[in-house]
């Protein structure tokens, strides 16, 4: 049996490109889930390196809001 540790597990962030620019993403860590869908306004001729690095924009910021506000409400 292994020992229980009581140092947090690193947060889990997994990204699932849909359709028409959607992107779903889930953050899990010790204190929760967070899933969502960004969508992302997809130019004729846009790169889907272009296309993905703005979803990761966006979903850093959601993330980056949500931990700022836990951290506050404390």
């Amino acid at each position: 049996m292994e020992p229980v540790s009581d140092a947090p597990k690193p947060p889990v962030f997994s990204i699932k490109r849909g359709r028409l620019g959607n992107f779903q993403f889930s953050l899990e860590t010790d204190h929760g889930r967070l899933n969502g869908v960004v969508r992302v306004a997809v130019a004729q001729g846009q790169s889907s390196t272009e296309i993905e690095d703005a979803a990761h924009r966006k979903i850093r910021a959601l993330v980056e809001a949500f931990v700022t506000a836990e951290m506050t409400s404390r």
